[in-house]
This record gives structure tokens, sequence and C-alpha cells, in this order.
């Protein structure tokens, strides 16, 4: 938990409380790439991965909702998880 809410949702990249755009900032202050991947955001076209590798090497990924929170099943939601 951060003072913008859980790492990895939405109000955490916007930064809704701290006005830390993590967004912005990770397009190096490209105001049009903002508003591109912000549009994506709000359409529903970002897909948020969690990434984890294990000291032996072994990798898990998990997709995030718009809050943050780990999707139970992420193949059945996932657009590139699952898929042949």
């Amino acid at each position: 938990m951060t003072a913008d809410g859980l790492q990895g949702s939405d109000d955490w990249l916007m930064g809704s409380n701290t006005n830390y755009n993590r967004i912005l900032e990770s397009v190096s202050g490209d105001r049009s790439q903002e508003n591109k991947i912000m549009d994506a955001l709000e359409e529903g076209r970002v897909e948020k991965w969690l990434v984890h590798t294990d000291p032996y090497g072994r990798v898990t990924v998990g997709v995030m909702d718009a809050n943050g929170k780990l999707i139970p099943h992420p193949e059945l939601v996932s657009k590139v998880i699952g898929r042949k």
C-alpha cells in the first residue's frame, strides 16, 4: 500500500493523492505519449502484469485489475496469457 493506493493500481499509476504521475515519468515527460497511454487505460486496453522470478529461476505471471489486485485466473481475462 502506498499513499496513492496499491502499487500497480490505476490510482497509483496516476498519483491520485500525491500528484506523482508515474505514467508521465515513464515516458520521460512526453505529454503526447502520456495521453495515448491514458486513453488506452480508460478504454480498458492496458494489461498490467506482476512478474516474479523466484531464487530458482521459476517465473510466475499475474494480471492485476484497476485496483492493483491480482486476478485469480488471469488466463480468462488476459489478451496475451494462455493464447497460442
